[in-house]
């Protein structure tokens, strides 16, 4: 979305998302791995979920 233009990976499963400049100053240490737990989670939930459909075609 808008103002989300900064690219980051994830230190465990090295999924890519965007942030705002601001990011890197209002997270770290375990703000910023409930962050990427929750990027990854979506990120494993989408697959599953676009596996799912694959199966069902």
């Amino acid at each position: 979305s808008a103002g989300h233009t900064h690219k980051r990976v994830t230190e465990n499963l090295g999924v890519t998302y965007y942030v705002n400049e601001r990011f890197t100053q209002d997270y770290s240490g375990v703000s910023l791995k409930q962050v990427e737990s929750s990027v990854e989670d979506d990120y494993i939930s989408n697959l599953r979920n676009n596996c799912w459909k694959e199966k069902q075609q």
